[in-house]
């Protein structure tokens, strides 16, 4: 096994090389890449692409780094307001937390009942 500075000279080494390599190449040299270094297949695999590091900045007593070519995940618009997310919480929990393919079926029949009873509004 490897120290740590040994793994991150390979890697710096290999980096480059391995993003201009065709993906059968890519293939042999992840494979070896693991073998040497002793990294997890999907975790090799992340910092063989990763193409540059612009910097880093330190938040709340935790270093953050920046890197080139990675991708930027939108946030996607709520559907439901608060009110709504707190009475399907509600409900989830009388259902015994039915996963939401079961529960989506049910809320047609719990709902009227609910308010009948006052328990949502």
């Amino acid at each position: 096994m490897l120290a740590m500075r040994q793994k991150k000279a390979v890697t710096r080494e290999l980096r480059d090389r391995y993003q201009r390599a065709s993906k059968k190449e890519k293939t042999m040299m992840l494979n070896e890449f693991i073998q040497l270094t002793g990294y997890n297949r999907c975790y090799a695999g992340q910092i063989l692409k990763v193409k540059k590091v612009l910097g880093y900045l330190n938040i709340a007593d935790k270093r953050i780094k920046y890197i080139a070519g990675k991708k930027i995940k939108r946030k996607k618009k709520k559907i439901y307001d608060q009110d709504v997310l707190a009475a399907l919480k509600e409900i989830w929990k009388i259902s015994d937390y039915l996963c939401s393919k079961r529960l989506a079926p049910f809320l047609s029949e719990i709902i009227p009942a609910l308010e009948k009873w006052g328990k949502l509004s």
